[in-house]
């Protein structure tokens, strides 16, 4: 199975456009082939986000998500 990594800062719990793209399409990979791994900013490191954890329920739960701290806004 060919890897793929994703880079989107606000993945989910964060409700943000610019995830909306990829939690849909994780399901679809795996079937084309693909092993994605999601590479995400920790939700308490970004500033204004909104957690919504009902979001984590709308993705494959053994996506490998990894999360890691952002920078200081300051």
């Amino acid at each position: 199975m060919k890897k793929l990594l994703i880079v989107s800062p606000h993945f989910p719990p964060i409700n943000a456009p610019d995830m909306q793209r990829v939690r849909l399409a994780l399901p679809y990979l795996r079937a084309h082939g693909w092993e994605p791994t999601v590479l995400a900013i920790a939700p308490d490191s970004i500033e204004g986000g909104r957690a919504r954890s009902v979001l984590e329920k709308t993705y494959p739960a053994d996506i490998r998500v990894v999360r890691v701290p952002g920078l200081s806004p300051r």
